[in-house]
């Protein structure tokens, strides 16, 4: 029977041999990541592939696990492949584009720069790694890799294009649009060329030329969001109104919790004097935010416009109950009252607030901090507040208002303390927690400032404040992501609040943290709050900031100039014209600011 046994061990040797034919073949051609994957592991458990075609399947169930999102489980394919054969430059590539899809840039850049030790002229690490040089504001090193690339690859459109993107940074726009249009003549359908190219008319004031490319690009995309929505804005610029309406409408089907992008269609449609819709966007956005006072007053002001004043009147004093201290809410509700033929309401608001309205509006608005954190204390000094807390341990007013002078004298940790003690007896107090999370942010303690904010934001969605300076928190924390989330969440709650703005912009624009940083929408908040409040250099010189962002560096010596000049003429003080003279110098070198 020995024999039987032989023939039986054949026919199963030579059936697994077909099987494992089979599943080398699949992992090799199936268009299935699923499938792939699967294949290629049962080829490797096999144990009948020679070591050029392990590490070869490994690769294969490497580039399926990225296709499908899980970069991870793709790095880890590329290792074992690498570990069985460590010669092959594309392993190494192919790694290198999983780690950076990860949002591992160090260990993406390592594998780049080993794919270029095994093969120098691999045109797609030279770009890959330029990329990554010029999100590290290495410009002339990604500069340099991009034209290796171009040498090696004079048909490579994608070097061209990321070229161009490296030559606008520094200000080179003449060079940046060369290339882009020769990337667009090797490849005319190149979205990523056009978008750019796009863009580097927008930010030329050459609108015309900037809507040409943004229409392009629509009709090779189907999910051009961002170039419908700067489309608009071009067509805004140039007074197509009409236009701009429809792309902004568009934005909005997309991306219809974008609320920004309501105001922007509010203005517009206020412009061309369509005041019934100009209404409506403000009123989807009161919907959302019931407690943003300042929604209301945009839509009274559109209301005033309409000749509608009895309800112009009912939003500013809407406006007035949920922010009651702006007195300039006060004041368009008395104009309104005038209007409509209301003298005695009129009279009486002008009246009682003669004072802080000829102050906040015509003398100008009094220097506020970034934050309110709670309505000032009745003055009282540490002494007495302290024989008030004696008097009785459970006074939450006491040891609040003993907290707030603690803060205004620099002993945090002593102010740390009371608002902590406020927040055991009364924890609804939300104004405790934002205060409380100001000390922690003095004293580094960031991941508990983190978490005192979003109790914050978290009970008061509405509170522009909290997710500001929850955003700088998550920068603190490498939260790059979150930061921007929540820097969008503020400033959609806030567009008209110029310190607000500029806070956001500068956090855009100088922290050291690359994914928390974008100079584009950085430069967008920084133009809008030096437009609300154009003579505050400390709001110039932020958009000098953005600008350098950008390496709009002539634009950026020019604006700083304004900022120091501004702040000679007011006396900021030589402290604050010697850092922003400082600011000058570096963008002078080419080289923008990045915070401490």
């Amino acid at each position: 029977m020995r024999w039987l046994w032989a023939l039986v061990f054949g026919i199963c040797a030579n059936q697994a041999a077909a099987d494992t034919a089979r599943d080398i073949e699949t992992c090799r051609t199936s268009e299935s990541p699923e499938e792939q994957i699967l294949s290629c592991e049962r080829a490797i458990e096999s144990g009948e592939l020679e070591a050029q075609h392990l590490a070869w399947a490994h690769e294969i169930r490497g580039i399926a696990y990225h296709s499908l999102g899980q970069y991870d489980t793709a790095v880890t394919a590329y290792s074992e492949a690498i570990q069985i054969n460590p010669s092959n430059p594309q392993t190494f590539y192919n790694r290198g584009l999983s780690h950076y899809f990860a949002g591992r840039e160090d260990a993406a850049f390592s594998d780049y720069e080993r794919t270029l030790d095994l093969d120098p002229a691999f045109v797609s690490a030279l770009i890959s790694r330029g990329i990554i040089y010029r999100e590290r504001a290495q410009w002339g090193e990604a500069i340099e890799d991009f034209t290796r690339a171009i040498e090696i690859d004079p048909q490579q459109n994608y070097a061209y294009s990321n070229r161009a993107v490296a030559y606008r940074d520094v200000g080179r726009y003449g060079d940046a649009l060369a290339d882009l249009n020769e990337a667009i003549r090797i490849a005319p359908k190149d979205t990523y060329a056009l978008s750019n190219r796009a863009y580097l008319h927008q930010i030329r004031d050459e609108f015309e030329d900037a809507i040409s490319d943004y229409t392009t690009v629509i009709k090779l995309k189907s999910d051009s969001v961002y170039e419908y929505y700067n489309r608009a804005l071009c067509f805004e610029s140039i007074g197509r109104y009409h236009e701009a309406i429809l792309d902004f409408s568009v934005v909005i089907d997309f991306e219809p919790q974008e609320f920004e992008t309501y105001v922007r269609r509010a203005r517009v449609f206020r412009q061309i004097e369509a005041f019934d819709k100009a209404a409506a966007d403000y009123s989807i956005l009161i919907d959302q935010f019931p407690e943003q006072a300042n929604w209301y007053y945009r839509r009274g002001l559109v209301y005033e416009d309409a000749g509608a004043a009895s309800k112009a009147v009912s939003d500013y004093s809407e406006a007035i109950r949920l922010d009651p201290n702006n007195a300039r809410y006060v004041y368009m509700r008395a104009r309104a009252n005038l209007s409509s033929g209301e003298i005695f309401q009129a009279v009486r608001d002008y009246a009682d607030n003669f004072g802080r309205i000829v102050m906040e509006l015509f003398v100008g608005p009094p220097v506020e901090s970034s934050v309110e954190p709670h309505p000032e204390p009745e003055q009282r000094t540490v002494d007495e507040l302290t024989e008030a807390i004696d008097r009785n341990p459970n006074d939450v007013d006491a040891y609040f208002d003993r907290a707030y002078t603690y803060y205004g004298e620099g002993n945090t940790k002593a102010a740390l303390s009371d608002y902590s003690e406020v927040i055991r007896l009364d924890p609804e107090n939300t104004n405790a927690y934002f205060n409380r999370a100001l000390c922690y942010e003095d004293l580094g303690a960031y991941a508990q400032a983190h978490a005192d904010y979003t109790v914050v934001v978290t009970r008061d969605e509405t509170d522009a404040w909290g997710f500001a300076n929850r955003a700088y928190m998550n920068v603190k924390l490498e939260r790059g992501e979150d930061a921007v989330k929540d820097q969008e969440r503020a400033t959609a709650l806030a567009p008209e609040d110029a310190e607000l703005l500029n806070a956001m912009a500068w956090m855009l624009s100088t922290v050291p943290l690359k994914t928390a940083r974008n100079g584009e929408t950085a430069k967008r908040l920084a133009l809008e709050a030096v437009r609300l409040e154009p003579n505050e250099g400390a709001y110039v010189d932020t958009l000098a900031a953005a600008h350098a962002e950008l390496g709009e560096f002539t634009d950026a010596i020019a604006v700083q100039s304004r900022a120091i000049a501004i702040a000679r003429r007011d006396n900021y003080g030589e402290d604050w014209i010697a850092e922003a003279e400082a600011r000058l110098t570096l963008y002078e070198s080419n080289t923008a600011y990045r915070e401490e």
